[in-house]
């Protein structure tokens, strides 16, 4: 008779652990959803958003994706990513990184695989090249993604 009794205490425990793990809240957010990361991260958008301006202006048209690293090498070999700030935005495989080392997404109005992108952002980014964050969870199309222009 006992052990019915232990097996649900233990389920139940089990069930209450699990939901403060998930929740920490209705957010459902991770923890670090704010902090230096992602402010290193929009510090990041910022600088690309003006590189991205820059070509823009200069050439009449947006660079050509659909990887941040083919964006790189074509602020680079235009002059725009300066050494300095390819040390700042660029790992050593060649990507334009966040602040949690991941690639940046880059996204126009042709290339929406992005979820939420294409969900919130289709006709924005038509215009503009729209950059993409995974966040702390490091998984695209997730609630914490970052976007730039928001």
């Amino acid at each position: 008779m006992k052990l019915p009794i232990l097996l649900a205490a233990a389920l139940l425990a089990s069930a209450a652990l699990a939901a403060l793990v998930a929740g920490c809240g209705s957010d459902k957010k991770p923890p670090d959803a704010t902090g230096p990361r992602v402010d290193l991260t929009l510090d990041r958008f910022a600088k690309v958003r003006s590189l991205l301006d820059t070509y823009h202006a200069r050439y009449g048209k947006w660079p050509d994706g659909p990887t941040s690293y083919e964006v790189a090498d074509q602020l680079k070999a235009t002059g725009l990513l300066t050494p300095q700030l390819k040390a700042d935005l660029v790992n050593d495989a060649g990507q334009i990184v966040d602040g949690w080392d991941m690639e940046i997404g880059y996204y126009t109005g042709g290339s929406l695989a992005h979820p939420n992108l294409k969900k919130h952002y289709e006709s924005l980014a038509e215009q503009v090249p729209m950059l993409v964050s995974a966040g702390p969870d490091r998984k695209f199309g997730t609630d914490d993604d970052l976007f730039d222009p928001k």
